[in-house]
Parts: structure tokens; sequence; C-alpha cells
């Protein structure tokens, strides 16, 4: 077998374990995990049974339908940690827009205390922070 061969044979076992991403279902909830470091951000949105929303979120049968991440640019390498942490989430607005409008719910899950609190809609109108926020996040 040539160093060709085993790397092709190799290829396809990779590509035969990639996660599989799912058809939205009417009746399951929508989660959208969002994460930043220093240089880059990330984005899943998955879905849940619903009647698996009462245990962790760890525990739960999550569904993937979508993975967007990326690299910040030089301008946003300034932002501060809470900028950071909220760039993933309004980019899911708009990137994954056609899920998040749906009639269903869809829970957020942040790592950062700070953007729980921003955009907890008993704090603040969410429409109002998060269209404040997006002149800032473009």
């Amino acid at each position: 077998m040539t160093d060709h061969d085993t790397a092709f044979s190799r290829v396809k076992e990779l590509v035969s374990h990639v996660v599989t991403l799912v058809h939205p279902k009417q009746d399951y909830e929508l989660c959208l995990l969002t994460d930043a470091s220093d240089f880059h951000w990330g984005i899943i949105l998955t879905q849940v049974p619903k009647k698996h929303l009462k245990v962790s979120v760890h525990d739960q049968e999550h569904e993937p339908l979508a993975f967007i991440g990326g690299s910040f640019n030089a301008f946003q390498l300034r932002w501060s940690i809470i900028e950071k942490e909220a760039f993933p989430i309004m980019e899911s607005l708009d990137k994954l827009r056609h899920f998040l409008l749906s009639d269903n719910h869809f829970r957020l899950f942040t790592d950062n205390r700070n953007l729980v609190f921003f955009f907890d809609p008993n704090w603040i109108s969410c429409a109002d922070g998060l269209q404040s926020f997006k002149d800032s996040a473009t």
C-alpha cells in the first residue's frame, strides 16, 4: 500500500466519523451555545427533545443543526472580554436567523455571567439590548 493509499484510507475513515447535521424538528427546543477566547469564537446550534429540558445541558440528547466559528480580526482583538463573548451571539442572530426566528423558542448558553444578565429579558428588552449592541458588533 502506497503513502497515497494510506492517506486516502485515513481520510475516508475520518470523514465517516464526522458529525451529521439534522433537520429542525418542530417539537424540539433549540439550544444556542456560544463561546469566545482571546483570538477565536464559536457557535453551536442544537435541538433537544422537550422532555429532556429538565436535565443538565450536558446530559441532554443534542442533535446538531449548525456549527460556525472564526477568528477575531485585528480590530476585534482589541475588544473587551464581554464584547468578544457577545460577538458570537450577535453573529448567530445574523447567520442563523432562519432557525432562531421560528415559532419555537431557543435557549442561550454562555459561560459569561455578564452576558446572562445583559440578555435577560426581565432586565432589559431583548430587542433594545440587541439593537443597541448590534452597531458595535458589526
